[in-house]
């Protein structure tokens, strides 16, 4: 490169993973021939030296890194994470390299365009944890939308913008197409408020019954039945019908489709190989797990079995569907009759207390979801450990469950005279039924008020209570255990 042409160095640079400017000192980034740049491709130590500066000078650090998760990245990329201290939590995305690359030259202040990801679901904890231990808060940001331009292989990326200080002005901006807040201080999940983030956790942090994942076959779908084979299998052979379940993730519970699996308990295999149909698919799946990925072959001794089981018990549950769109009112879930396999694409909660399938049929829980839960596109990806098992709950006496229980009875009711329309019908946006809107709406006013002895008047509020109450909680946990 040549000082010559200082606008082919800024061409050359964006062509290139990232890249260190030093101009001198201005109000906006512009190169002049007196300013020095370089260009590398990784984050590795010793790419980028900390050039020598003079009064006024400013140091930009400007990349333009692929934005790729924990499960996308090569080699080369995990090992800049390592050069970066992020060893330990290789599942940020590679995006995040680059904060901590920047907040190793104590800059006043930095910003970047980055992965939506970093301010949702697994990832705010130990990404913000660290950047706030460091002694830096946001001091502007913009809320997620969706990165378009006009390359031709144009990523269409969920994006943020996020910019950091050491000293953060106040009061700190946040935007979101052509609206403007100001506030004290921004949270990592892009609102107005407390500097909080929220760590997944193995079991309820109040008193919620046990939620789990649920069953991955790991079978090529040799397991897998769909209503036809199932009733040609039946008709033929009935004594099969020992040996098929009903199999649901969100599609199913969501769609009101049906779904069957070859289920074969340990103990009954030498019934399920004197049947035909089910000997032929546990042949299939054998010969399936032989060939394929390091789990299924670990399984292809057991081909009567799915792969990963464990979580299932043979009682009624309420399934909850993994993924969600960011345009429903509230968080369709969907009772279980015992006897039902849930897939990996639905989590279960095994209960009969109807009180539960209230509270997650509120609008608190489809907020806290929205606030701490991930997202596929602009879409939410629910969780057990970080949704379900840190949802603050209010106190609550043994007839506040039993309102609240009735209030859920009342949700299914309104479903039930809405038939034959399926979920994804009843609650899409602008088809959600009067009868069903008044039944969540009686459920959220009993739930509010044990919150805080009315209701609340936005979502906004909803969300602050909750934070509030996690935080509390969680500092209240760490002082017993310290």
């Amino acid at each position: 490169m040549t000082r010559r042409d200082p606008f082919l160095k800024v061409h050359i640079a964006e062509k290139r993973p990232a890249c260190l400017v030093r101009p001198a000192h201005h109000t906006r980034l512009r190169l002049r021939d007196r300013g020095e740049s370089c260009s590398r491709n990784r984050v590795e130590p010793g790419v980028f030296q900390q050039p020598a500066k003079e009064d006024g000078d400013e140091v930009y650090i400007a990349g333009n890194p692929p934005y790729l998760g924990g499960k996308k990245r090569e080699a080369w990329q995990t090992d800049d994470m390592r050069y970066c201290g992020l060893e330990d939590v290789l599942l940020l995305d590679y995006v995040t390299a680059w904060f901590f690359k920047a907040q190793g030259y104590s800059p006043s202040a930095f910003a970047f365009v980055a992965t939506s990801s970093i301010c949702q679901g697994e990832q705010v904890a130990p990404l913000w944890s660290r950047l706030f231990n460091a002694g830096l808060s946001i001091s502007f940001g913009h809320m997620p939308f969706q990165w378009r331009n006009s390359a031709a292989d144009n990523a269409g990326v969920w994006v943020v913008i996020v910019g950091l200080r050491n000293r953060p002005r106040k009061p700190v901006r946040l935007f979101d197409q052509g609206w403007v807040g100001t506030g004290s201080t921004i949270s990592p999940y892009l609102f107005l408020g407390a500097e909080t983030y929220v760590s997944a956790r193995s079991t309820p942090l109040w008193r919620l019954p046990e939620i789990v994942m649920g069953s991955n076959p790991v079978d090529g779908k040799r397991l897998v039945v769909s209503p036809e084979e199932k009733n040609r299998i039946v008709n033929s052979h009935p004594e099969a019908e020992e040996f098929i379940r009903p199999y649901l993730g969100g599609d199913e519970i969501l769609g009101g489709k049906e779904r069957f699996c070859v289920w074969v308990d340990d103990d009954a295999v030498e019934r399920a190989q004197a049947c035909p149909p089910i000997a032929a698919r546990i042949r299939e799946c054998r010969e399936y797990r032989k060939d394929a990925g390091r789990d299924a072959r670990r399984y292809q001794d057991q081909p009567h079995r799915f792969a990963y089981r464990g979580t299932v018990k043979d009682l009624p549950c309420i399934a909850i569907p993994n993924s969600q769109s960011s345009k429903r009112p509230y968080l369709p879930t969907a009772r279980v009759p015992a006897g039902t396999v849930v897939s990996k694409e639905a989590f279960a909660v095994y209960t009969t207390e109807d009180w539960v399938l209230a509270i997650l049929s509120s609008r608190m829980h489809q907020v806290w979801l929205a606030t701490v839960g991930g997202r596929i596109g602009n879409g939410f990806r629910y969780s057990g450990t970080l949704v379900y098992n840190t949802f603050p709950l209010p106190g609550m006496t043994d007839g506040d469950r039993e309102e609240l229980a009735a209030a859920g009875r009342q949700i299914l009711k309104a479903r039930y005279e809405n038939y034959p329309h399926n979920l994804d019908e009843l609650y899409s946006e602008g088809n959600f039924p009067n009868n069903l809107r008044t039944a969540h709406e009686k459920n959220d006013r009993i739930l509010e008020n044990l919150y805080t002895g009315k209701t609340f008047a936005n979502d906004a509020a909803r969300r602050d209570m909750l934070m509030k109450l996690y935080s509390v909680r969680v500092a209240r946990e760490n002082e017993e255990a310290a």
